[in-house]
């Protein structure tokens, strides 16, 4: 089976980066002969790829400030990309899913009654704010899903014991080579400088790298940080307590909003290092594209950064949680200065591991093999590719 054409309903898009991802995907799966149709928010800016055809069927959601407003749209626009993929013939629908609350939920039933198979994408195992749905009923969701992707080996390994008996298929993120431009060579500066970038969330660790700041005024090392990125459910306020209690001020600088795509480039060049202290993360955008950028990336030692991260290779680790560590490990960098050479080898990781052709051929395999077994739904969960258990299990091992 050579020419493939599926649906790709991801309405975030350009409101909240999620375009790059969407479009790396569709152009990887195009360049394995699989014609992809978008549909997306008209907070995306259309790109125009071969096979590929982008579908504002999601309108203006973003816009909505009302709550019920907003889901109404959303249904509205979920439901006219459905009629649409029948109108094209499109049997696979192919879903990324964040939160897995009810909006989740409702959209599955949805697709399940158009009679669509189903391949869903999860980019965060468990909600990471909000409320989910009960587990009783999730569970039931996820069972009637035909296939679940997910990005790397900590994430496979989450799902698994959440939702043991039936197969679950690792693909990795794609990196954001095609979509920016690499930035200029390391310069010496004075202050070195330090970016924190996207958006600002209580698991992100903005507080431990702002403890670390601290550490590293107190031993005299000359250091600026930046923050760029916008709120999501939670308030700076405690960030300026503690910038304030320690007298970071005159070494910060804020912009605390949604950073457009044409200014990204000028945060990562006008930086030194990116650093991410997360608590908890299942897949980093920001550190792709940090990599692809060609900037030098500083990340906690989670399971889910370290399976890209190699420390003192293509970036560096600090131990998750422990601003001492954060800000001896910035101090160690600051000397060493090689930073050059980690760079190269980032940047030579993104484009080899997480190219997109590749990811798209991976995944244009699981399209391929829906569309050739219809008897797959209704033994997915119970005796479904044992063989393809078996690949992950040799990816874990």
């Amino acid at each position: 089976m050579n020419e493939v054409r599926i649906a790709v309903i991801e309405p975030v898009g350009g409101h909240g980066g999620m375009n790059f991802y969407d479009y790396g995907l569709s152009m990887g799966l195009a360049h394995n002969q699989v014609e992809v149709y978008f549909f997306t928010s008209n907070a995306t800016k259309i790109m125009n790829i071969d096979k590929v055809f982008t579908m504002l069927s999601f309108s203006s959601v973003w816009s909505q400030k009302n709550r019920l407003l907003k889901g109404l749209t959303y249904f509205k626009g979920l439901a006219t990309s459905l009629r649409i993929c029948k109108q094209k013939n499109i049997r696979i629908v192919h879903l990324h899913i964040f939160h897995m609350d009810w909006l989740f939920y409702f959209s599955i039933r949805l697709c399940r009654l158009f009679k669509f198979k189903i391949v869903v994408t999860i980019h965060d195992i468990t909600t990471l704010a909000g409320n989910t749905i009960p587990t009783s009923l999730l569970k039931k969701l996820i069972y009637r899903i035909d296939k679940v992707i997910v990005h790397n080996t900590f994430s496979l390994l989450e799902i698994r014991s959440l939702f043991p008996g039936r197969e679950y298929n690792l693909i990795p993120h794609g990196n954001y080579i095609p979509f920016v431009k690499r930035v200029t060579a390391q310069t010496k500066r004075n202050p070195f400088k330090i970016l924190f970038f996207g958006q600002i969330k209580q698991v992100k660790g903005l507080d431990i790298l702002l403890e670390a700041l601290h550490i590293i005024k107190e031993r005299g090392i000359n250091c600026e940080l930046t923050i760029a990125g916008k709120l999501w459910k939670e308030s700076f306020e405690k960030y300026e307590n503690i910038i304030n209690e320690k007298g970071l001020a005159p070494f910060i600088r804020v912009n605390i909003k949604y950073i457009p795509d044409d200014e990204i480039w000028d945060y990562f060049n006008d930086s030194n290092l990116v650093v991410l202290p997360y608590k908890k993360i299942y897949q980093s955008g920001v550190l792709l594209m940090a990599m692809s950028y060609g900037r030098a990336v500083l990340t906690s030692n989670l399971p889910a950064f370290t399976e890209i991260i190699k420390h003192n290779h293509n970036g560096y680790l600090f131990i998750n949680g422990d601003p001492i560590s954060l800000a001896n490990t910035i101090e160690s960098i600051i000397k060493c200065n090689n930073i050059p050479d980690l760079e190269k080898a980032a940047y030579e990781t993104v484009s080899e591991i997480y190219d997109w052709n590749h990811i798209g051929l991976l995944t244009k395999n699981l399209y391929c093999q829906l569309l050739t077994s219809d008897s797959y739904f209704h033994t997915a969960h119970l005796n479904s590719s044992k063989q393809a258990v078996l690949n992950n299990d040799e990816i874990l091992n």
